[in-house]
């Protein structure tokens, strides 16, 4: 059993670099990701790919350079 096991993670600028890298390391320990991006094609195709390796993920479109996008995403998430 490791810290993440069962736990929710929110990663933001998911879909790529080392937001991407995170999520793969800390869904391989048994976590729940929750996953923000602003582009939603890559952030589609990143989400597939983690599925289909059986990882427990949810997908959000979000640009957090708009507080009122973060606030709308965070309610969605809740």
């Amino acid at each position: 059993m490791n810290y993440f096991s069962g736990k929710n993670v929110l990663i933001t600028g998911a879909a790529s670099g080392i937001g991407s890298l995170l999520a793969e390391i800390i869904a391989k320990q048994g976590a729940n990701l929750i996953l923000w991006d602003v582009n939603q094609e890559n952030l589609n195709a990143f989400g597939d790919k983690l599925k289909k390796e059986g990882q427990k993920v949810n997908l959000y479109f979000c640009d957090l350079s708009d507080r009122s996008a973060i606030y709308a995403s965070a309610q969605r998430v809740i």
